[in-house]
């Protein structure tokens, strides 16, 4: 980080944005805490922010003390409001690398999304090792090539899609997301009863979604 002239206290703060205007969910962003935890497991320094729970000031906080700033959105409101915030961001640090990751850059054309000069990198599919690899490979642009499930605009402005080519090993790619760093919005979730207790693997709109889901594809 610091050969590539980052200087800040944290590699990435990952985002959630609020979800709808009228949802009363405050349940814990398991798909952040996923890729985020294993993000850490690899030497990286993490940080969250959930707009549930936390204030924007101090989304803004974090953002000014992280390299990185990626965000998990789906299609609708939330993406709506990854767009604001993303916006502050770019306006205020417009170096500053933003990701966005989540249900709607796995849905969607990653070179449409590239299209918005407030998003640098898209992931699509599972995250749990393709973050430690982009952040890896933003630290030092040679790597980009190897990043599967990503798209981004390469030297020459010209935009790169590489396609996904696995999904995590379940006995070895899990990382513990119960812990110091996020054990508060667990504990947020469980006082208003809204633990999420998950039996199946990853989104229902992914490409290996379950066979029983309506909505897979």
């Amino acid at each position: 980080a610091e050969k590539a002239n980052f200087q800040g206290q944290y590699d990435i703060l990952l985002a959630f944005p609020r979800p709808s205007q009228s949802s009363p969910q405050r349940n814990q962003p398991l798909g952040l805490f996923y890729v985020g935890e294993s993000a850490r497991n690899y030497g990286f320094q993490v940080a969250y922010w959930d707009a549930r729970h936390d204030k924007e000031a101090d989304f803004l906080a974090l953002a000014a003390q992280s390299n990185v700033v990626g965000f998990s959105a789906i299609t609708g409101y939330q993406l709506g409001e990854f767009v604001r915030l993303a916006s502050q961001v770019k306006f205020q640090w417009p170096a500053k690398p933003v990701i966005l990751g989540g249900a709607h850059a796995t849905l969607t054309d990653a070179r449409t999304n590239l299209n918005d000069p407030l998003v640098d990198y898209v992931v699509f599919g599972e995250g749990e090792l393709r973050l430690p690899a982009l952040l890896r490979a933003i630290y030092s642009h040679a790597y980009l090539p190897l990043v599967d499930g990503l798209g981004y605009r390469n030297s020459a402005g010209q935009v790169c899609v590489q396609e996904s080519r696995h999904v995590p090993d379940l006995e070895r790619d899990l990382p513990d997301v119960v812990n110091q760093w996020t054990l508060r919005y667990f504990v947020a979730a469980a006082t208003r009863n809204e633990m999420i207790l998950p039996v199946s693997r990853g989104c229902p709109w992914s490409t290996d979604s379950c066979a029983f889901c309506s909505v897979g594809r």
